[in-house]
């Protein structure tokens, strides 16, 4: 764990001006060691986390465990501090596509759900109806956020 993450992990709160800290600080350390990172985009199926496209730079050696070094070093404390305070919640437009999508389908919820794992309550959920609700976050998240870099959904 580098000095900087260690440093925000000392403050009394890690919200989102630190996890900004601590993502600047794993770009900077993903492109010492021969990665690029796009634009990262906030994850609207948890309004917490950013999402980006992480790849190789031509030319430069970027390995996999160098890539999982930097998160270890700079961001995965931070974030983990990050979400304990403030839990994820889903993107309310997003909330409301899914909801009617849901009911399009008649898949059954209760309307109070704020986040993905909110859907599955038992944990022991029918596979079935696990990936068609996933599948309707995914596409209402597309639908509605054309430009992420990709959808994420874990929960």
């Amino acid at each position: 764990m580098s000095a900087a993450q260690r440093a925000i992990l000392d403050r009394d709160d890690v919200g989102f001006d630190s996890y900004k800290e601590a993502w600047a600080n794993y770009e900077v350390c993903l492109k010492r060691v021969g990665f690029a990172v796009e634009e990262p985009a906030l994850n609207p199926t948890d309004s917490r986390r950013f999402l980006a496209m992480i790849n190789p730079i031509p030319g430069e050696k970027g390995r996999d465990e160098d890539k999982y070094a930097c998160s270890s070093r700079e961001l995965n404390g931070v974030e983990s501090a990050y979400l304990r305070d403030h839990p994820v919640v889903m993107d309310p437009v997003l909330r409301t596509e899914v909801f009617a999508r849901l009911s399009q389908k008649r898949i059954p919820f209760t309307g109070t759900e704020t986040k993905i794992g909110d859907f599955f309550p038992s944990g022991t959920e029918d596979m079935t109806r696990v990936n068609a609700i996933l599948s309707i976050i995914e596409d209402s998240t597309w639908a509605l956020f054309p430009d992420l870099p990709y959808v994420a959904t874990g929960f």
